[in-house]
């Protein structure tokens, strides 16, 4: 796991031919924690005063339209990156501590939602 970090720990067990409950013992038993790896979206110099002007829009929008709230549509949904990129929620990290690393992900590529 030091060498990399990111190895999950079924596949160390595969490779050590033994099962991946052993593997996490052992990780537990030295220390290890997986630490779940967060991406954020990447911010560019113009991005706060755009996030000024969108409030400020929505702000006028509301006093226009007190019902604006009944009209905005939140779903639940999942992004799927056309580079490989799938499934967030498996990534881990095994660390000692936690290392707080970050990935920048930018918004502009390819990805279906759905």
């Amino acid at each position: 796991m030091e060498e990399n970090r990111q190895s999950t720990s079924t596949l160390v067990a595969s490779e050590n031919e033994v099962s991946q409950t052993i593997v996490l013992r052992i990780l537990r038993k030295e220390n290890y924690h997986p630490y779940k790896f967060q991406f954020v979206q990447e911010l560019n110099e113009d991005d706060p005063d755009r996030r000024l002007q969108f409030c400020e829009t929505m702000m006028n929008l509301c006093q226009t339209n007190p019902n604006l709230h009944q009209q905005i549509l939140f779903s639940d949904e999942a992004t799927f990156c056309l580079n490989g990129t799938v499934n967030r929620q498996n990534c881990r990290i095994f660390s000692e501590r936690n290392e707080r690393r970050a990935g920048l992900e930018r918004a502009l590529d390819a990805m279906i939602l759905v």
